[in-house]
């Protein structure tokens, strides 16, 4: 598929990078250790994780005991995404600078590098995320079965890593219809091809994880849920029966909380407040009535998580705007981390992702450009909004969306290139 509309001579070249860096990076490791806190439960198949990063290190294991082998395979797999996301912004611009622009973007970006010789799945997801990028672009180039099945693969490969990857399912309904648009592509094929891919291997996944870890459940958002609901800026009555369990906890949330969530919100000073409700929120989601929990969940058949998904999901509904305030100000808290290097980011990444879904709406096709500038400013929102509204997500969110980020803005200075400097002579 690729050769159709690359040369091989160009295909060569897009390889010298990538396969420069990553024997720098063999020959040279950035670090030795790379276990860190929380790496042995990955290979204890730990029922606090999803599936797929402890299968990636047990097949790993089948080749080579030796730790540091992982982070050499993450080196590589990266330098393949990002191999084959060049060629897919080859294809999509005809433009073979900006292809080795993003490269050098991506393939020298400091965080990133760091990720790599870490026992984590941030390596691993990353690499995956520009692989979603590359097989969508390689979709809008030319509808080929390969890179629909790919670009579909690709995030539910994304969630299996984990629950983070949940921030891409709205591309498989976003993406098809540029596919339509673009290169005429069936109805059935645009979107079942991505969508049925995507489900099976999150299926599978699932059914995995229920077979190993008999009667458990993987609910990695139910303890920040239910922290940042019980933290809402509201006073509510408990739905439940008097002798209920969950009433006790409704209560003691009224109660013993109340003068932690009028010293959140009566702070007027946003950054006190926002590390204020984040902190409560670290430790409720742990510490919080865990003996009454843990009885709330024997008396009535259900799991600790399950009992906090109850409580949180009700009072949720009582109140929905104030659980949005919490939404928001997790979301600004991320954007406002660092304003002289986020916000004009935050500002790029979202108005570009605003442009983009209305032109989507109104049914207008993106150029190739356009489009990587807006998958990959949409993917950002997503993510933040995901981590904000759930609770999971990185630690150093930026950082962590940093090589999207570039894209975005490597992608609109691509489209201001050919729309307004050097336009193509070809669709692409």
């Amino acid at each position: 598929m690729f050769r159709s509309q690359l040369t091989i001579r160009a295909i060569v070249g897009h390889t010298i990078l990538p396969v420069t860096i990553a024997l720098l990076l063999t020959f040279f490791p950035l670090s030795q250790g790379v276990m860190v806190e929380g790496s042995q439960a990955f290979f204890d198949f730990s029922p606090s994780h999803s599936l797929g990063y402890p299968i990636f290190l047990a097949l790993i294991g089948l080749i080579t005991p030796e730790h540091m082998d992982i982070a050499y395979v993450q080196v590589w797999a990266y330098a393949f995404a990002v191999f084959i996301l060049a060629l897919g912004i080859c294809r999509v611009s005809t433009n073979h600078f900006f292809a080795l622009l993003c490269t050098l973007c991506l393939l020298l970006n400091p965080f990133i590098l760091n990720a790599h010789f870490v026992i984590q799945p941030d390596s691993l997801f990353i690499s995956t995320s520009l692989m979603i990028l590359a097989f969508l672009l390689h979709a809008i180039a030319s509808h080929g079965f390969f890179a629909l099945f790919g670009f579909g693969l690709s995030i539910g490969v994304a969630i299996a890593l984990c629950p983070f990857g949940l921030a891409y399912l709205p591309l498989l309904i976003i993406a098809p219809v540029l596919f339509l648009r673009k290169n005429h592509c069936s109805f059935a094929k645009a979107f079942l091809v991505p969508a049925l891919s995507s489900i099976a291997l999150i299926s599978f996944e699932a059914s995995a994880y229920h077979n190993l870890h008999t009667d458990q459940e993987y609910r990695p958002a139910a303890g920040s849920v239910f922290a940042n609901a019980a933290l809402m800026n509201s006073n509510q009555q408990s739905p439940y029966a008097s002798k209920d369990p969950r009433t006790t906890l409704w209560e003691r949330i009224e109660q013993d909380l109340q003068g932690i969530r009028n010293e959140i919100w009566q702070e007027d000073d946003f950054k006190t407040r926002s590390n204020l409700l984040l902190s409560q929120q670290h430790y409720l989601s742990e510490n919080f009535s865990i003996n009454a929990l843990t009885q709330a969940g024997f008396m009535l058949d259900k799991s600790v998580d399950d009992i906090r998904m109850d409580i949180a999901s009700s009072r949720i509904v009582q109140d929905p705007l104030a659980f949005l305030e919490i939404t928001l100000t997790h979301y600004r808290r991320i954007w406002t981390s660092d304003n002289m290097l986020s916000y004009p980011f935050w500002v790029i990444s979202l108005v570009t992702s605003l442009i983009g879904l209305w032109s989507w709406i109104r049914g207008k096709p993106f150029n190739g450009a356009f489009a990587l500038a807006f998958i990959s400013a949409f993917a950002v929102q997503c993510q933040t909004v995901l981590s904000a509204h759930m609770g999971i997500g990185p630690p150093h969110p930026l950082m962590f969306y940093s090589p999207l980020l570039s894209l975005n803005v490597i992608a609109l200075m691509l489209g201001f290139y050919m729309a307004f400097i050097n336009p193509p002579r070809t669709n692409g």
